[in-house]
């Protein structure tokens, strides 16, 4: 208690304080005055993390198989890593291509049986409801009053304005919505690549700008971050794997049961859901979609009858909830834990925050965040002993 009542203690803690204080102010001023210049940085910023945040995972996922093609053919490095790098962007719109084609397939096939089923009486109650949409959206932007007065005459400047303005602005911002993804898509291959290729002579790049007495905690750092994603990509690898085999179990089980379920489809829906997996919680989610429209579509085109496939339907939202329970209770944390060093309850936590800050990517890279922040405390709480600058 005497240690915390310490003059020098309370001047240090007050100085913290201030510190922190004066930066919360400076920044609020420098916000007010710069108007929306801040603004534009961080979308700015934006644009150029999110997809080095996304090559950086991915680097680690596509190296190994870089190696391999380094090792096993007469490729120099750098066309190896641009193999690695082709085929990795094969097999993701590969899967992400099929998966859509069987989507729209499912519901393309849902859509006909239900316009088989469906009577003069209700076609027609549909389109009325149909053109009663439209003519309400069509009156909240005023589109007919806009073509009545420009047909009598009688259209105010402003009027034509507003609507320009309007429209004008839906355009921008459509624009910039695929401007961004273009770059994204365009920039991450080409962040991945130089992430393979020059990690140690970035990494070497980035140390020789601090001093030289820092240069060797640097230096500790970086390999004890390094260390720490690499585990917990080893961590997510084993969760996806988990998640693969219960639902290979679970479906398998499912198809015998289940007429026109077959154990292809298990072992495809089962590998589907470990992949997408690799959005924590929200891709298993994601791709039970599939399994769901299929089981609705046998439903669909055999008869109301047949409720085995609506208890299907039911089991697959169970087993979801079963594997999520024990998915975010007990393998993430455990495995997380073991593999990049923290408690499972700062896992759990470091999910929620860094998700809630950085949205997608926050929850993707929310483990390796926190593992990199523990490594830089126990470094500087417990001291390194690193090794000297040549």
């Amino acid at each position: 208690m005497n240690r915390f009542l310490n003059k020098h203690y309370l001047i240090k803690v007050l100085l913290i304080v201030s510190i922190f204080t004066v930066a919360v102010v400076g920044f609020r001023v420098l916000n007010e005055l710069s108007g929306d210049f801040l603004g534009k940085v961080s979308t700015a910023l934006k644009s150029v993390i999110y997809p080095f945040s996304i090559a950086l995972i991915l680097s680690f996922i596509v190296e190994p198989l870089a190696n391999i093609i380094d090792k096993k053919t007469f490729l120099n490095r750098t066309l190896s890593i641009m193999s690695a790098i082709f085929l990795g962007i094969i097999g993701v719109v590969g899967i992400l291509s099929f998966t859509i084609a069987f989507i729209i397939i499912q519901l393309d096939n849902i859509i006909s049986v239900l316009l088989n089923t469906l009577n003069d009486s209700t076609e027609e109650y549909l389109l009325e409801q149909v053109e009663t949409f439209v003519n309400s959206w069509s009156t909240s932007i005023n589109t007919e009053e806009l073509f009545k007065q420009l047909q009598s005459g009688n259209l105010k400047l402003s009027d034509m304005g507003g609507f320009l303005s309007t429209a004008f602005t839906a355009v921008i911002n459509f624009t910039s919505s695929l401007s961004h993804i273009l770059f994204t898509v365009v920039l991450t291959p080409v962040f991945m690549y130089f992430l393979i290729r020059d990690r140690s002579n970035i990494f070497t790049s980035m140390v020789s700008l601090f001093p030289k007495t820092w240069k060797p905690h640097i230096r500790a750092l970086g390999e004890d971050s390094h260390g720490v994603i690499k585990g917990y990509f080893m961590g997510h690898g084993l969760v996806m794997l988990f998640i693969t085999v219960f639902f290979l179990v679970s479906y398998a089980l499912m198809a015998i049961v289940i007429p026109n379920f077959t154990l292809f489809h298990a072992v495809l829906f089962a590998v589907i859901m470990g992949l997408f997996s690799i959005l924590p919680y929200l891709g298993v989610w994601i791709s039970m979609a599939m399994p769901v429209v299929m089981l609705t579509t046998l439903h669909l085109e055999h008869g109301e009858n047949t409720s085995i496939y609506l208890i299907g339907i039911a089991l697959i939202f169970i087993l979801n909830i079963v594997e999520e329970i024990i998915e975010s209770s007990l393998i993430q944390p455990n495995v997380f834990s073991k593999h990049v060093h923290i408690h499972p309850l700062a896992v759990l936590s470091s999910f929620i925050f860094f998700g809630g800050v950085f949205g997608l990517v926050g929850f993707i890279l929310a483990v390796p965040i926190a593992g990199i922040i523990k490594a830089t405390y126990q470094h500087f709480k417990y001291g390194a002993n690193p090794k000297p600058t040549p």
